[in-house]
C-alpha cells in the first residue's frame, strides 16, 4: 500500500490571486458571477459569496474558523509535544478535556 495518498477532490485548489482576479471581473461586469466561476476555474458559491460582501471585508481563507487564538494553539501544540516526548500517554478525549 504507497505511503501517499492520492486527492479525490479538487476542494481548496484554487488560490486567492485566481478568486480575487474572478471576483475583480464580476464586480467590474466582464463576467457574470457563473460564468468567472468556469472561466477563473474557481467555485460559484465561494465567488458568489465574495462578491456579495462589502469591499472593506476581510477576505476568508479555505475551511472553518478556529474555535481558539493563534497564539494559544502554538503554546498547546508545544506543551502537548513536550508531554508525548516524555512518554505521557495522550489520547484525543484527554486533551479536549
Amino acid at each position: 500500500m504507497p505511503r501517499y495518498s492520492i486527492r479525490k477532490n479538487s476542494h481548496g485548489s484554487w488560490s486567492t490571486a485566481v478568486m480575487e482576479e474572478a471576483a475583480r471581473a464580476v464586480k467590474d461586469g466582464e463576467y457574470s458571477v457563473r460564468k468567472a466561476a468556469t472561466v477563473f476555474g474557481v467555485p460559484f458559491s465561494s465567488l458568489q459569496r465574495r462578491t456579495s460582501s462589502p469591499e472593506d471585508s476581510p477576505v476568508s481563507s479555505v475551511g472553518r474558523k478556529s474555535v481558539q487564538s493563534p497564539d494559544f494553539e502554538k503554546v498547546l501544540a508545544v506543551r502537548l509535544i513536550y508531554l508525548s516526548s516524555g512518554r505521557f500517554g495522550l489520547t484525543p478525549n484527554s486533551i479536549r478535556k
